[in-house]
């Protein structure tokens, strides 16, 4: 009453208990009839109305999969309306690859280190194509029931790899999911610059791919090439503790040189 002013007289004839058991009910049969929402009075309509009933339901948590690097890539955004279904579009990091471990996290952490891991499954028979060159999709179907099927599908084999997550296996307690976002909120202006850097990273390393492989096909000096390899090697052993400055600078020796 006073968090309206005293503008509104809240019931009080309704018992809080009772209230939940007729929502719970009425959901129950809108799920089990497939009811598709649309708001009747149950008075007017009577028993057949509740499947014209529409109890909204959404993700918890952000949901996605894990990509090069230990990146989040979302597919189903936080506070998304269930049922849902959504599908993006990968490819592979490495050349000749023919499959792709496919990692479901939720939580709202551009890194998956600090998100939960859901399950996982491989696609196999992926194109055997330069990396990049593939096409996956991925789907997620999240149901009324919370449970998620997760689809694998390449577009040119069209082989397809599959998984379920239910509800309850491995999933976050309410007091759980409060602290996920609490955390995302607290290190958010951490998170984007690990972000921005690992991004960074990511162009840094196709680019010198691409520079290794013309240098190889040319015949380039071998100054050239122990210096891509060096380069290489820095990426993979020390990148992590470096600067997005440092790695910027070694960007543009790679832009100019190569």
């Amino acid at each position: 009453h006073a968090l309206f002013g005293g503008r509104i007289e809240l019931c009080k004839t309704v018992h809080p208990d009772e209230a939940v058991a007729v929502g719970a009910a009425v959901q129950g049969h809108i799920l089990a009839t497939g009811g598709s929402g649309g708001g009747r009075d149950l008075a007017l309509g009577g028993p057949e109305a509740t499947t014209d009933l529409l109890l909204l339901d959404v993700t918890p948590l952000s949901l996605g999969i894990e990509l090069e690097g230990r990146v989040m890539s979302t597919l189903i955004k936080r506070n998304t309306a269930i049922p849902c279904r959504k599908t993006r579009t990968y490819t592979t990091v490495v050349d000749w690859q023919t499959e792709i471990d496919v990692v479901v996290f939720e939580g709202e952490r551009p890194v998956v280190d600090a998100n939960n891991k859901l399950g996982s499954f491989v696609i196999g028979g992926v194109e055997r194509a330069r990396a990049g060159e593939p096409k996956v999709d991925v789907t997620f179907a999240l149901d009324a029931n919370g449970i998620l099927h997760v689809t694998a599908r390449d577009q040119v084999t069209q082989s397809v790899a599959t998984a379920t997550i239910k509800a309850e296996k491995g999933r976050l307690s309410p007091e759980d999911i409060d602290r996920m976002i609490a955390d995302a909120e607290r290190y958010r202006a951490a998170d984007e610059e690990l972000a921005e850097k690992t991004a960074y990273r990511t162009a840094l390393e196709e680019a010198l791919y691409t520079a290794q492989s013309k240098a190889n096909e040319d015949g380039g000096d071998d100054a050239n090439v122990a210096e891509l390899e060096d380069l290489m090697d820095w990426l993979e052993l020390d990148s992590e503790s470096a600067s997005l400055e440092d790695m910027k600078n070694r960007a543009r020796v790679l832009e100019d040189k190569f």
